[in-house]
């Protein structure tokens, strides 16, 4: 099987490509954490943060937290003097329905589990798609894509193909 680092270096290059060629794009995936990292590294890419919205039930945030069980005192820490340890940490924030609307209808790139974009939502102007982790039942995210609508470019799905991981390929042949 692909190692995960390496197919997430894949699927940002293809989020990438279909951002630089103009596509409003929705990725899904069954893990948060997938989508967190795939939105560093889009950044890494030179994706401007405030054209992807990460469509989960929390955000991710870098910060500064104390550490309870720090692994040791500093070097050259002097006893009767003042420490708290801190290490960085991601915290999690719930994000709220507005901020996931705003997220889900004027992003360029949508980040979202496929949880997120069960029944009932609509995204019109969504021209392509990408397993970030492919799903058997998937038609209720694809439908989303497919769609031929007036001005929209033709709708495009990118699944990577796995043949190494015998769970992909099950879930792959499956969905076809």
């Amino acid at each position: 099987a692909l190692p995960i680092y390496r197919r997430n270096d894949l699927l940002a290059w293809v989020i990438y490509e279909l951002y630089a060629k103009g596509r409003n794009i929705l990725v899904v995936s069954d893990r948060a954490e997938q989508i967190h990292n795939l939105k560093y590294m889009l950044m890494s890419k030179g994706v401007p943060e405030e054209k992807m919205g990460v469509v989960t039930t929390y955000d991710h945030i870098w910060k500064y937290a104390k550490d309870a069980t720090p692994p040791c005192k500093p070097l050259g820490w002097v006893k009767g003097t003042e420490y708290t340890p801190v290490k960085l940490q991601v915290i999690k924030k719930k994000i709220s329905r507005e901020a996931l609307n705003d997220r889900r209808d004027n992003s360029r790139i949508r980040l979202a589990t496929y949880s997120m974009f069960k029944k009932g939502v609509d995204v019109p102007h969504v021209d392509a798609g990408v397993d970030a982790t492919p799903r058997r039942k998937a038609k209720q995210v694809h439908g989303r894509i497919l769609r031929v609508r007036a001005g929209k470019l033709t709708p495009l799905w990118v699944t990577i193909r796995d043949t190494m991981s015998y769970k992909a390929e099950f879930k792959f042949n499956k969905r076809i």
